[in-house]
């Protein structure tokens, strides 16, 4: 989708990308100004519609649209032929870095974007974001910038708050760890974004940033990677491995002065609270097993793969899943012609039902009262069925006597039940 939208607008600006060098480092800034001829045609492409005012909110971290993020990915991709190092958020970073040391720009780029209009979309590139996106920057910044894109279905001028764009890489905050709490304590959401290799669930950055937003209850996750989670038996394996090895204790950062503050700060936050990290980090463990399995299921059942299903079901994957549309995976298997898939997925998810006894559905009494208009054999299986009341004895000898004087009438009457439904 985002290499369709890029050659749509390169398309209408009339540009050819020149052939670059792979040691050329130099960014080109995105062009903001107001282009009436490819108005349109990134509007049909996209489908955009403005955010409403009320989803603004001032006090939320400054963040980047998802329309500059589009034109800054297409104005700044290296060489296609450039090595996977290349193509990270880190070593756009450092390109970053240079640019503004040679430029002498000073503060987080978002300052630098406040004025700024987008050409497509006519809305401010910059300022309050609702998401917060914690990343890993050995991941693919393309990857980034395509999730991003799809997470904002249509809506360009949503902003994310993206460290890459929202913080000083020149000059670091003395006190970066509070500049995240506050960015995860001012948004509506955090976006997890993992990479095919779950890169990020090794770095600590990553981990404190998850469990604010997990423990504040606005935690969501995506895969950046092309294919997503995967759709096998073998994806499953991998992510099961991927999530048991999330350790708190191991995971990195690239200064050791973020590694002492980070830890600090988390004994004060939740070890002296009484929360423990490992409690919340078994808890993270037990999130991303459940959004995970459960999209790799979708997964599964749209690719018709059987024994995936049937080994996600097994590692509890929610037989309840539903797509973005809400459709659930046994309405899924059904629309794709897979009965088998529908009745393993049926069978699973009746297991979790409770399966009350007749008499929680029909009350004797109503049923006396209407005898005249109901068929005898229809109503006395019903009238036979012993009440929860009933059913309770303190002497086991009259609860064994009672039970085999009811049990044919109480299957008859379940029997009956089931034909009239």
């Amino acid at each position: 989708m985002t290499a369709d939208i890029i050659a749509k607008l390169r398309a209408a600006r009339g540009e050819h990308r020149p052939a670059r060098a792979a040691s050329d480092g130099a960014l080109r800034r995105p062009r903001l100004q107001s282009r009436s001829t490819c108005t349109a045609v990134a509007v049909a492409a996209t489908n955009w519609c403005p955010l409403p005012r009320a989803m603004q909110n001032e006090s939320a971290p400054l963040g980047v649209s998802a329309a500059f993020l589009v034109t800054f990915a297409a104005d700044n991709a290296p060489p296609q032929n450039a090595l996977e190092e290349r193509r990270s958020t880190r070593s756009l970073v450092q390109v970053l870095k240079r640019r503004s040391q040679e430029t002498g720009a000073e503060g987080p780029l978002v300052d630098q974007l406040a004025s700024e209009m987008h050409f497509v979309t006519g809305g401010a590139v910059a300022g309050p974001a609702l998401v917060h996106v914690a990343h890993a920057w050995d991941g693919s910044f393309s990857d980034l910038t395509t999730l991003v894109l799809k997470d904002a279905a249509g809506e360009l001028d949503k902003r994310y708050s993206i460290d890459v764009f929202s913080t000083d890489l020149l000059t670091p905050s003395d006190d970066a760890v509070a500049v995240v709490q506050r960015a995860v304590s001012c948004s509506s959401e955090v976006l997890l974004v993992l990479d095919s290799k779950a890169v990020a669930l090794g770095r600590l950055w990553v981990l404190f940033e998850a469990l604010l937003a997990l423990d504040a209850g606005k935690l969501r996750v995506c895969c950046s990677a092309p294919g997503g989670y995967g759709v096998s038996e073998e994806a499953l394996r991998q992510w099961q491995g991927r999530i048991d090895a999330i350790d708190w204790v191991l995971a990195e950062t690239t200064r050791k002065c973020d590694d002492k503050r980070l830890r600090a700060q988390a004994d004060r936050l939740w070890e002296l609270q009484g929360k423990g990290i490992e409690r919340l980090l078994a808890q993270l463990k037990k999130f991303l097993r459940r959004e995970i399995y459960g999209q790799i299921l979708l997964g599964a059942v749209e690719a018709g793969n059987l024994k995936a299903v049937v080994g996600l079901l097994d590692s509890g994957a929610n037989p309840e899943q539903k797509d973005a549309f809400g459709n659930t995976v046994e309405e899924l298997a059904s629309s794709n012609g897979r009965p088998d898939i529908e009745e393993v997925i049926f069978e699973r998810r009746m297991r979790g039902k409770v399966h009350c006894d007749l008499s929680a559905f029909f009350d004797p009494h109503e049923l006396l009262n209407s005898c005249d208009d109901v068929p005898e054999d229809v109503l006395v299986p019903f009238l036979t069925e012993p009440s929860i009341e009933e059913a309770i004895y303190s002497d086991e000898d009259s609860m064994t006597q009672q039970s085999s004087g009811v049990q044919e009438d109480v299957i008859s009457g379940e029997h009956l039940f089931r034909g009239i439904v």
